[in-house]
């Protein structure tokens, strides 16, 4: 009981000081181009953070495997990049253009992928990034292809007092009371009697199954949850970036929610968001170093699967 209401009290506490990060870093004197640097990499930070919940939902607490994930983060950021160019909506209709089609996508992807098998479930979704990407690829003159969409300025205006999200103070405290929420939401959910029961099939499905679960219909609601959560990352991504890149659609993304997880402890909500915050904070740090960033992640995460197979504490 005191653990929880110590966790607790520290997340209320983290939480307080994150909203109260620009006044403080102002207060302290810091010129206003680094307090800008700074809250545009947090906000970033807390954007792949809501990526990697969404992923924990997928593989920590249903425990499947999916190197397709990255597919609704693009399609997201493809939403809003389409929405705002091509039919010329504005910040609001955008957003919920990109989440429509994210999530969209990601209950119909769950109905096919949640009759494959757990042993190639990974495959079958890691081909349907490749074919995701391929198709942005081919249809440049909609998607912007390699080059990806710029977003208008007139797109980045909240139509509310002036604010836009170009100001980085806006981006900053948008993007975390969507994360809060986002914590708010999987933590309730984690609660529900749908919580346990995916809990039930990460252990044992078959256990699941002759309980009288129909574990097929709770992969199809956990990986359609999962998915509109990552296309509500890469919608925020897409706003905060003023851009839509081709490269949101690869695996790799995938494999570094994957990473995430796991560094933080797989299953865990607070864990996912400080392995995002450790492992984006590590990339900063060598991102102008000899050793490549990706190669650091995926050394740091051998080690940590070798060591620790259930993630941190």
């Amino acid at each position: 009981m005191k653990n929880h209401l110590l966790i607790k009290g520290s997340f209320l506490l983290a939480l307080i000081g994150l909203a109260a990060l620009p006044g403080l870093l102002r207060l302290i004197g810091l010129e206003e181009s680094t307090i800008r640097s700074l809250l545009g990499s947090l906000t970033i930070i807390m954007i792949w953070g809501i990526f990697a919940l969404s992923y924990n939902l997928l593989y920590g607490i249903t425990g499947l495997l999916s190197l397709g994930h990255s597919v609704f983060l693009g399609l997201g950021a493809l939403g809003v990049g389409i929405a705002a160019i091509h039919w010329g909506m504005g910040f609001w209709p955008a957003l919920v253009i990109g989440l429509l089609i994210s999530g969209l996508a990601a209950f119909l992807a769950g109905g096919l992928f949640s009759k494959i098998k757990r042993d190639a479930f990974w495959v079958a979704t890691a081909v349907s990034s490749l074919m995701a990407y391929l198709l942005v690829l081919y249809f440049h003159d909609f998607t912007g292809g390699a080059s990806g969409l710029r977003l208008p300025r007139d797109v980045l205006d909240l139509g509310m007092n002036d604010l836009s999200f170009i100001d980085r103070d806006v981006q900053y405290l948008f993007v975390l009371v969507v994360l809060v929420l986002v914590y708010s939401l999987l933590r309730w959910l984690a609660r529900t009697p749908l919580g346990m029961a995916l809990s039930l099939i990460r252990e044992n499905e078959e256990k699941a199954a002759l309980i009288g679960y129909s574990t097929q219909n709770l992969k199809w609601a956990a990986f359609g949850i999962s998915g509109a959560l990552a296309g509500l990352a890469g919608v925020l991504l897409a706003f905060a970036l003023h851009s839509m890149d081709a490269d949101l659609f690869q695996w790799t993304h995938s494999v570094q929610a994957l990473a995430w997880v796991v560094i933080g402890g797989s299953g865990s909500l607070v864990g996912s968001l400080l392995g995002t915050g450790l492992a984006k904070g590590f990339e900063e740090l060598w991102s102008n170093a000899w050793l490549s960033a990706p190669l650091l992640l995926g050394i740091l995460l051998i080690l940590i699967a070798r060591f620790t197979p259930r993630g941190s504490p």
